[in-house]
């Protein structure tokens, strides 16, 4: 049953109308557990939502578009987020930061996230004239933490299992750093500090966003905020999915808030990421104006086509796999392609009135993402309430 915008779902659950539902933004949640005893979603408690779905959310950059185009003005637009205020403010600090294209599941976590932090911790943004400048922060798990304890929540002390909670770290907020990254590409701003592109025009950027995805929708107004705070011109684009998509896979965008791209949504727990890799080889590329289904953010590297060419001619199982898709990862986070920001999390939502023995932290029998073919493993078990 489709009920529309999040207000007609809290008050259709509200009402008991509705026994399950799939995702809400942070506000609409707190409103119909405060409504209804009886809802509840994956943890009892803080941060109550399903964290673990295969997927991250990402603000997809045509590389196409001039200036986007420029590795240091993607850095420059990373640099210039808080990533502390967006997945606090604008999320409800309910999920885990991801500075890799990787969901930061628990499983993930394990075998990329961690493994990953003594590259992130040496990695360098060269700024010109020998100026160096290291973007990695591992300190902002930590800082979430301290929001979380600002608001009341229980938060553990040990550090593995904040980090755990939130992530391994993230890009610090730099914006001095983006300015020079800005500068030194031909940037300048004017008399009230907004920027100006290279030609003296003022920048302005697009972002294409479909409300129906909540955090995606959300995640989309809290970088406008940031960028505009930043001195860059943004709107954003609401659009319905079927128009999202055609404008996504015809170029029709600037930045697209959206999901997968390198995330390993396509290829979900499994080891072998070469099944979405090879979406980014330049043989999918199209112009703007012409479908690509696969490649909509037009990257073109020689790097990413030698990497997938060989993970082409090898069996999931060869020991060189690992190696490669690694070498992957990281030639994709030094550009930047994409800027990845924070793991999918689903405020799977049920109501306990009818039926019970939902999946949950604590009766985890199933995963609960009941719309994908999981959901066959969780419905056959639901028990009557006898209300």
């Amino acid at each position: 049953i489709f009920h529309g915008p999040n207000e007609k779902k809290v008050m259709a659950m509200s009402n008991h109308e509705l026994d399950i539902l799939m995702d809400l933004d942070y506000e609409a949640f707190q409103a119909l557990i405060n409504r209804n005893r009886r809802a509840r979603s994956w943890y009892k408690d803080f941060p109550w939502a399903w964290t673990d779905e295969a997927d991250t959310r990402v603000f997809a950059i045509n590389q196409e578009k001039f200036p986007l185009n420029l590795k240091d003005v993607r850095w420059a637009l990373a640099l210039a987020l808080d990533i502390v205020e967006i997945q606090t403010e604008y999320v409800g600090g309910v999920t885990r930061v991801t500075p890799i294209p990787q969901p930061a599941s628990v499983f993930h976590m394990e075998h990329y996230h961690k493994q990953y932090v003594p590259w992130l911790k040496e990695l360098k943004l060269d700024l010109g004239s020998g100026e160096f400048f290291v973007p990695f922060d591992e300190t902002i798990p930590f800082k979430i933490a301290d929001w979380a304890r600002e608001q009341g929540y229980d938060i553990p002390e040990d550090e593995e299992a904040i980090i755990n909670m939130f992530g391994v770290g993230w890009w610090k907020h730099a914006p001095d750093v983006a300015t020079k990254l800005l500068e030194i590409n031909g940037f300048t701003r004017d008399s009230s500090g907004n920027w100006l592109l290279p030609d003296g025009t003022p920048w302005k950027i697009s972002i294409i966003a479909a409300p129906d995805e909540a955090d995606a929708y959300r995640l989309a107004m809290g970088a406008m905020d940031q960028w505009e705070d930043f001195g860059i011109a943004v709107e954003i684009e609401t659009l319905e999915r079927n128009p999202f998509y055609t404008r996504e896979h015809m170029g029709d965008y600037d930045i697209s808030s959206t999901w997968g791209m390198a995330g390993g949504g396509n290829a979900n727990f499994v080891r072998d990421k070469w099944p979405f890799m090879h979406n980014f080889h330049t043989q999918f590329y199209a112009p703007i104006g012409q479908a690509s289904l696969q490649n909509h953010m037009r990257i073109r590297s020689e790097k990413l086509d030698e990497i997938i060419d060989k993970l082409s001619n090898l069996p999931p199982e060869h020991p060189d796999v690992p190696a490669l898709e690694e070498e992957f990862f990281k030639h994709w986070v030094e550009n930047m392609f994409g800027i990845h920001t924070v793991s999918f999390k689903k405020f799977i939502t049920f109501d306990e009135t009818y039926w019970t023995n939902f999946p949950a932290s604590e009766n985890p029998h199933a995963q609960p993402n009941y719309w994908f073919m999981g959901g066959k493993f969780m419905y056959p078990y639901l028990e009557k309430s006898g209300r």
